[in-house]
């Protein structure tokens, strides 16, 4: 029997073919990015910058039909992108570029350079993972390569390690935005642009005023000083909103100026006894600061690595001073003196990254490829070493009893060691985003974690496989935090605002400061009063805290959370003050 095969046609075949068209997913895309109602006219009255006024509904159709042609959120993007063209210098901070930007300047910047004699494109990434997501960013990057010039055979895409290391833009967008005057306008540049306003404004009425109506303004001055319960008039009102901005003005400082420096910052550190900081930077020298109210002083500049320092700490006296560095050199100094007490050369086959100091005696360090030492001063070599991860030690704490110490790690593990037994008490299960900073609340039962992804994650004390709690912080990297009492914890990072925030109810309080550029590390005072925080502007603010001690009264922790408004709330020792704390003395 013969049997003939004939073809089968595919719309009647047994397997049904994919139509990705058809996708519920994919319609409900489409639906999403599809316009929703017919173009609107402006109800904007802007003339002069943007020119709304004199659009047509016609160009509003034409611009309405070509962004919608397509339904696809990546083009509707690079629509608008096409046809928007800067018009000023935008703070970072008010402006936050995501990864569709990001691709799209660099992509632009590659179609627009003369690269014919450069066979290697080197980018470098700043420690931002929004901004540079693999995806996005390779995927542009194959693109370009599909119309690179024959000659480039490589390209090579950096991505440092966030927290210690730096590139040269970094401090080059630091001066340009130190010296941008268009900036967002803090409080005290309000008081100053208001007084200036309010006297232009009072000078040319007295010029413009005849003879006849000084002596008018003069009797009805000495009128109303007889009759203090007469109605004050709009000249009153104005007066009363200067007289409020003098008194804010006027208030005495509560806190010490800031410091600035030539060189950036790596890390700062509070003497525990005295009015004493210490300040580590990036050419490898520690500079001492006496400070109060009035001023801050240089009382010693101690010039001790050959590069750039990691890490400095007092130890639980004030009176020795520990500093690490690139270089693999852990120093020892006395503060008193600034003679060298203690000097371990190669200490570490790698840089050092974090120390920790328990004792007078024994301190602890950590390196960038996940080993940790003990180290005790009356000994040449160290206690223990223990090989605890494979990425750098970013944080070590531990309690009052010191029987645990917890390291974390670069790699996304909290990591527990026995300093009795000198072995790893508990390793936790690898968490996806770096673990960045440490602090201990609840007299010490509870252990907080900040990551590199704005969480943080909450361990009972011992039992550290696991969290017990997670709460988000904010949007951007954590990395740095310092516990205030035993329920607020005060935190920053790459946005460059100081947050505070409640976390037994867990919520958040406000806005404890804020700089124009990324927050590096953050320390407390001895007597608590105040905490300093150092950016990437090469400058060290002060910050008075002592108004947590009462911040029941400023803050119902208690009552129903409206975490739009509290992330926004300006404290205290904000710069930037809230309208309505201004206003409520004119009432």
């Amino acid at each position: 029997m013969e049997c003939f095969t004939t073809p089968c046609d595919k719309n009647s075949s047994r397997k049904k073919q994919a139509d990705p068209d058809k996708w519920k997913r994919n319609e409900a895309k489409k639906m999403r990015y599809s316009a929703k109602t017919l173009p609107k006219r402006l109800l904007c009255q802007h003339k002069k910058g943007f020119g709304c006024m004199a659009l047509t509904f016609s160009d509003l159709k034409r611009f309405f039909d070509n962004f919608y042609a397509d339904p696809d959120k990546h083009k509707q993007d690079a629509y608008i992108l096409k046809h928007c063209t800067p018009c000023k210098q935008i703070a970072e901070n008010l402006y936050p570029k995501a990864a569709n930007e990001i691709a799209s300047a660099l992509y632009h910047r590659l179609k627009n350079s003369d690269l014919s004699s450069i066979e290697t494109v080197r980018l470098v990434a700043d420690g931002c993972a929004g901004q540079n997501k693999n995806t996005i960013m390779l995927g542009m990057l194959s693109k370009w390569l599909t119309e690179a010039p024959q000659n480039v055979k490589k390209v090579e895409l950096v991505f440092p390690v966030v927290g210690h290391s730096y590139i040269p833009p970094d401090r080059v967008f630091a001066q340009i935005e130190k010296q941008d005057k268009n900036m967002t306008m803090g409080f005290k540049e309000f008081d100053k642009d208001s007084d200036d306003s309010d006297s232009d404004s009072m000078n040319y009425n007295s010029d413009e005023l005849s003879t006849e109506e000084e002596i008018e303004d003069d009797v009805f001055a000495n009128d109303e000083a007889k009759n203090d319960g007469e109605d004050s008039n709009s000249t009153d009102d104005e007066d009363e909103v200067v007289r409020a901005i003098k008194a804010e003005k006027s208030k005495p400082r509560d806190h010490p100026p800031t410091i600035n420096t030539s060189d950036f910052i790596v890390d700062i550190c509070f003497h525990p006894c005295r009015n004493l900081i210490a300040l580590a930077n990036i050419v490898g020298d520690i500079l001492l600061y006496e400070y109060n109210n009035d001023e801050t002083k240089l009382v010693n500049s101690l010039e001790l690595h050959m590069e750039a320092c990691r890490d400095v700490e007092f130890d639980n006296e004030g009176s020795v001073m520990y500093s690490t560095a690139k270089d693999k050199v852990i120093m020892a100094t006395d503060v008193e003196t600034g003679k060298l007490k203690q000097c371990y050369e190669k200490a570490h086959d790698d840089s050092v990254y974090k120390l920790f100091s328990l004792d007078i005696n024994r301190f602890v360090t950590g390196d960038d490829a996940g080993i940790v030492k003990l180290w005790d001063l009356r000994k040449k070599d160290p206690i223990f070493t223990l090989k605890i991860g494979e990425d750098y030690i970013s944080d070590i704490i531990t309690n009052e009893a010191q029987k645990y110490l917890v390291c974390a790690g670069g790699d996304g593990t909290l990591t527990s060691i026995d300093l009795k037994a000198s072995k790893i008490y508990t390793a936790s299960e690898q968490y996806e985003a770096e673990l960045t900073c440490l602090g201990l609340f609840r007299s010490e039962t509870k252990l907080l974690v900040g990551t590199s992804v704005g969480k943080f994650y909450l361990f009972n004390w011992k039992q550290f496989g696991y969290h017990s709690d997670e709460y988000v912080g904010q949007k951007h990297s954590i990395q740095c935090m310092i516990p205030i009492t035993q329920n607020i914890v005060v935190s920053s990072g790459e946005d460059g605002i100081i947050r505070a925030a409640h976390m037994f109810p867990q919520r958040q309080l406000g806005i404890v400061g804020q700089h124009t550029l990324p927050v590096e590390c953050l320390d407390i005072s001895h007597d608590g009063q105040y905490i300093a925080s150092s950016s990437h502007n090469d400058d060290i603010k002060f910050w008075n805290i002592s108004y947590f001690e009462s911040i029941d009264s400023l803050i119902n922790v208690n009552e129903k959370q409206n975490k739009r408004k509290d992330m926004s709330n300006n404290l205290p020792s904000s710069t930037v003050k809230n309208a309505s704390d201004f206003f409520s003395g004119l009432l």
